[in-house]
Formats: C-alpha cells, sequence, structure tokens
C-alpha cells in the first residue's frame, strides 16, 4: 500500500530552472493557499504560437510569462494544487469563487460522493451525489460548507443529483451540467431540522 502522504494529489514542486507564479485577476500575486491563476515562466516554455502572433499574445505577456489558464494554489510547503479553469471562476460579491475549490469542501463531507458547483444568480449552486447508503441533508452539507469555506464561498443552495456528467478521464462536464434540467430542491437555506 502506498503511505498518503500530504502532497499526494498536487502537481508537484515546479522543475529545475521553471518559475511559476500564482496571480490574482489584476495581477497581484496571491498568498500561500490562496487560489489563483497559474503562470510559467522558463527555457522549457514555448515561445508562442507559429506565424500567430495575436494568440500568442493572449497567452505570453510582455514579460514572458505563460498564462496556463489553470487555477492553482501553492501551499506552505511550496506544493502546487490545480484547482479548477480560470474560465470555471465566477464572481461573488465582488470576489472570484472557484468551482473546484467548493467542490474539494463538499466531497471531504462523509455522505457525499461526489460535487460540481456552477454559477447561478450571483451565488454559486451546489450538486451532490450521495455515497450509498449515506444520507445527508442541504443543511447540513450548506453548515459544513459554511464552517470551511468564506462566506461568499458558500452555495445558496444544493441540489441532491444521481450522477454528475464527467468526460472520460473523470473531468466534470460543466457546460453538460448546466444544461440538464435539475429539480427545485427539496429544502431551502432557511428550513432548519427540527432537532435544532
Amino acid at each position: 500500500m502506498i503511505p498518503q502522504t500530504p502532497e499526494v494529489g498536487s502537481a508537484g514542486k515546479p522543475p529545475l530552472f521553471v518559475d511559476i507564479r500564482i496571480v490574482r485577476p489584476d495581477g497581484t500575486a496571491c498568498e500561500p493557499n490562496e487560489t489563483g491563476e497559474l503562470l510559467v515562466s522558463g527555457p522549457n516554455v514555448m515561445a508562442g504560437y507559429w506565424d500567430r502572433a495575436d494568440a500568442t499574445g493572449n497567452v505570453i505577456d510582455e514579460s514572458g510569462w505563460l498564462h496556463t489558464g489553470d487555477a492553482a494554489r501553492i501551499d506552505d510547503e511550496e506544493f502546487v494544487w490545480i484547482v479548477d479553469r480560470v474560465d470555471d471562476a465566477y464572481q461573488v460579491s465582488g470576489h472570484m469563487v472557484y468551482p473546484g475549490d467548493v467542490e474539494r469542501v463538499l466531497t471531504q463531507h462523509p455522505a457525499v460522493a461526489d460535487a460540481g458547483v456552477l454559477p447561478r444568480d450571483g451565488n454559486g449552486r451546489g450538486f451532490v451525489v450521495l455515497a450509498a447508503g449515506k444520507a445527508a441533508s442541504q443543511y447540513e452539507l450548506l453548515e459544513f460548507c459554511r464552517a470551511r469555506l468564506a462566506v461568499y464561498e458558500v452555495p445558496s443552495s444544493i441540489t441532491f443529483v444521481d450522477r454528475l456528467p464527467r468526460s472520460s478521464v473523470g473531468k466534470l462536464l460543466r457546460h453538460e451540467l448546466a444544461r440538464q434540467p435539475h429539480p427545485i430542491p427539496r429544502e431551502t437555506w432557511d428550513e432548519r431540522p427540527s432537532s435544532i
């Protein structure tokens, strides 16, 4: 059995002669564990697209940094974690929310087998597949998120579904999830279990 260490699942550390940065949408550097866009520079990074200066200018800035389009974070030990695609991010109250960060928290709940998050009406909406034989209420999952996420990252609702659309390599197909009809959640945020 392979021992589980905290860096399992990360993209590792940058190789020799490769520099990376994680930046906010305004170009300022992110703090450790803050999600932003992954930028890469080094001798192994492409110089540009052949005969396509306009396309090159869209991904390589004037300082030579390649904008990967990946949303990532660097932890305290300098391991890089790919969270999402920058294009999947949405804004809530002026803050960037990366669905992958929210999905990661939802899937830490013992009753959750899979999770997806989409923007909806200026907030996020969660879609959850419950693990076999497990149960959880929308309220319970939202409280779980509230204890682990910034207030603007917590989805406004959770919809329980049988499965999430995924590609052959396991990538969540957000465009298909957005197109699918979904039932109105059985519970709302204001409904509380009777025991509380």
